[in-house]
């Protein structure tokens, strides 16, 4: 539908135009708004987003005064004015009865690419024009339609905590705040270089932890900024003796460790699992055990960390990472969701959201990835000692990955 503002102060004039867009096969009369003055025009302009704006050129500047034989001419500056406050339609067309004011105002309009319709009751000349117009607009708004969506940047990188996006922005990517218009979310928009081509990229932080509120903040992320990877980086539980604390583990597979149904079994009772797992893009998982063989890179990392670190070596581990509604407090769940896959390597509680997200999204979808260092052991006993170690970690092995491979 056309979203359309006729503005036109002659009561017959206006139905005539009306009358004429309808005539036009695929134009939605329901999308039509009609004022009568500039300052209802004004109105209208400031709080609506119009498409097609057909302008008379003689209109009373308000409802209560005369009619002024440039005032439209007047609103039409305003409107294509670069300090403009009011928005600005994609397309305009003029129209007046009047033969001289068409005659001088023609220019104006053709000097803004601009159509100027003379309007003359006896003949359908100006109809034909003014049809002939709405048939190239609509058509030009079908064939856009039509074409698929392009990704229009190169990655986009959700956090659950503070502390992870502050190891994101602390990343040499020229990070600046970015405000999406109608949205409450702050985002950061920052660039890399690959190929010696620049690499846009957005990072936030979603508002709540878990799986529900990251699928939906990765959508909003997809939506927004329809990157060609979305990641997930920051810190989780490992699994002891398959990972070390400020390891790396990249996510493949994902899945929801609370899916499934409890059952009775005796006076037991039993959780029965029915994972759905989502796997890591076949040609990242390669390049993900590409990165974690540089060893020399690995310990780079490690050593441009100023604070505590565990006497470990930087590692990158691929491998099955399962998310869990909530923090796990005691060693039965633990070892519950150790049972639905024998290597699993980590728990934590978004990943399998974002995976999800990106799997569910309109096209063209992101590939997605989750990048998740180990902070302490799914045991039950928590540890906050590495945190901030464990949150740099994740953050400098995207970026290297990143700058190398995306």
């Amino acid at each position: 539908m056309l979203k359309t503002l006729v503005v036109d102060d002659d009561a017959d004039k206006r139905q005539r135009l009306c009358a004429a867009l309808e005539g036009v096969q695929g134009f939605d009369m329901a999308g039509v708004d009609t004022v009568t003055d500039v300052a209802a025009a004004r109105r209208k302009l400031t709080e609506t987003t119009y498409e097609l704006l057909v302008l008379d050129i003689a209109l009373p500047p308000r409802a209560d005064k005369d009619v002024e034989p440039e005032a439209g001419l007047g609103l039409l500056d305003e409107i294509t004015s670069p300090r403009s406050r009011l928005r600005v339609p994609a397309h305009i067309i003029g129209v007046t009865g009047f033969e001289h004011l068409f005659t001088e105002g023609v220019n104006r309009f053709s000097s803004r690419l601009l159509t100027l319709v003379h309007y003359d009751a006896a003949s359908d000349e100006w109809e034909q024009r003014l049809q002939a117009r709405l048939r190239q607009i609509l058509a030009a708004q079908d064939s856009r339609a039509r074409e698929p969506l392009q990704h229009q940047s190169t990655l986009a990188v959700l956090c659950a905590l503070p502390m992870e996006l502050a190891a994101i922005q602390r990343l040499p990517w020229n990070w600046k705040q970015h405000n999406a218009p109608g949205d409450h979310t702050i985002y950061w928009r920052g660039t890399y270089r690959r190929d010696d081509e620049e690499r846009v990229v957005y990072a936030a932080e979603c508002p709540r932890m878990g799986m529900p509120n990251a699928a939906v903040f990765a959508m909003k992320l997809i939506h927004a900024f329809r990157p060609r990877y979305l990641a997930m980086a920051g810190i989780t539980a490992g699994i002891r003796k398959k990972t070390e604390l400020g390891n790396v583990i990249v996510a493949s597979p994902s899945w929801d460790g609370g899916s499934g149904k409890w059952t009775i079994q005796g006076d037991e009772p039993r959780f029965l699992a029915a994972p759905h797992q989502l796997s890591l893009d076949v040609t990242l998982r390669e390049q993900f055990k590409a990165l974690g063989k540089d060893v020399e890179t690995l310990a780079r990392i490690k050593a441009g960390w100023p604070g505590e670190a565990p006497s470990t070596e930087l590692r990158v581990h691929v491998g099955p990472l399962v998310s869990n509604a909530s923090v796990l407090a005691d060693k039965v769940s633990a070892e519950r969701l150790q049972g639905q896959h024998r290597e699993l390597l980590g728990v934590e509680m978004e990943a399998y959201g974002v995976f999800a997200a990106a799997e569910e999204s309109s096209a063209p979808s992101p590939t997605p990835l989750a990048l998740k260092a180990v902070v302490d052991f799914a045991d039950g006993k928590k540890n906050d000692r590495y945190q901030p170690y464990a949150a740099y970690t994740s953050a400098q092995v995207l970026r290297h990955f990143a700058e190398k491979y995306l």
